[in-house]
């Protein structure tokens, strides 16, 4: 055997020894996604429907802790910290990207603490208000907002997530004022809405679907470019006269920063298996969400990217960082 061939061969081994210490180390410990938002909202369900089969794969003990509060960053700061072992990962959404836009003192780096390890699914947001709201669409909502500018509520998971921008944005391209009331998840919101105490929420047709059917709150358009499988008799914003609302959820693993290559990569693998499993496909197609996994470089880049268009979108609405 000649010294290059030899090389390579050592080289495989190494992997291979790299990620069978890998697998070991997952039986012997405790692996923690912690969801940084209350229980029942979509992040959490997702959380919960991928949690047996990654405890399958890993052969170990999986579990998902919720972690609430200040909008999700609460949670990520714990992950942030916590050892880079692979046992203790986050499960953030959309407003993990844009925190560094909306907040002074954040207390960890999205982009220097943490490693991206996939992206897991997107649902566009879907715009419903409380079942006495007097509105039956888009367009008498505004009517309304503009009419009574400052009072229509509207609600998010939190300042700076996807609903609160979608909300903002919203109200910019509108030209209406409207009234922001965060929650420590959706599942606030969506009590108060069937209580009437708030008027509008962009949520995914999955978090909206059951509360709409039983009539506790209505769906006014939904913030994509064609219409939810999960929900077909709703109207796009575009077929509404209001184009350009094009307005996603989404949802993703990170890691502490740190953590080694070959510990990124058997979550990414392992994340890619369980999602294309046909039974895990078809729970998310049926709450409205998209299965987009991808690399962790690929998922890196779209963070960054989603952070360089909301500044963009912020500094025409003259926000204010927190």
């Amino acid at each position: 055997m000649d010294k290059r061939t030899f090389l390579q061969a050592a080289s495989v081994m190494t992997m291979l020894l790299a990620t069978q210490a890998v697998a070991q180390s997952n039986v012997s410990k405790v692996t923690r996604i912690v969801v940084p938002f209350a229980t029942g909202g979509t992040t959490d369900v997702i959380a919960r429907i991928l949690q047996p089969e990654l405890a399958r794969s890993f052969g170990n003990t999986v579990i998902v802790e919720n972690k609430a509060g200040a909008g999700g960053r609460l949670g990520a700061n714990e992950v942030a910290r916590a050892p880079a072992d692979g046992h203790t990962i986050a499960l953030v959404a959309d407003g993990f990207a844009i925190d560094t836009l909306i907040y002074k003192d954040m207390a960890y780096d999205p982009f220097k603490d943490f490693v991206p390890v996939s992206q897991l699914a997107r649902v566009p947001l879907v715009l419903v208000a409380r079942s006495s709201l007097p509105v039956d669409d888009v367009t008498s909502l505004v009517t309304l907002a503009m009419r009574e500018p400052g009072k229509i509520s509207f609600g998010s998971v939190g300042v700076g997530s996807a609903q609160h921008l979608a909300g903002e944005f919203f109200a910019q391209k509108a030209g209406l004022k409207l009234l922001h009331v965060p929650y420590k998840g959706g599942s606030g919101a969506q009590t108060d809405m069937m209580a009437g105490t708030l008027d509008i929420f962009w949520g995914s047709a999955a978090f909206a679907k059951p509360a709409i059917a039983s009539g506790k709150i209505k769906a006014l358009g939904i913030a994509s470019d064609r219409r939810s499988l999960a929900l077909p008799g709703l109207r796009t914003l575009a077929e509404q006269g209001f184009n350009g609302y094009e307005l996603y959820g989404w949802t993703g693993f990170v890691l502490p920063a740190g953590a080694p290559v070959q510990v990124v990569n058997h979550w990414y693998e392992t994340i890619s298996r369980v999602m294309k499993l046909p039974e895990i496909e078809k729970r998310l197609s049926d709450l409205g969400w998209e299965s987009i996994t991808s690399s962790p470089e690929v998922f890196g880049r779209f963070i960054r990217a989603e952070n360089t268009r909301w500044a963009q979108i912020l500094k025409q609405a003259n926000f204010s960082m927190q």
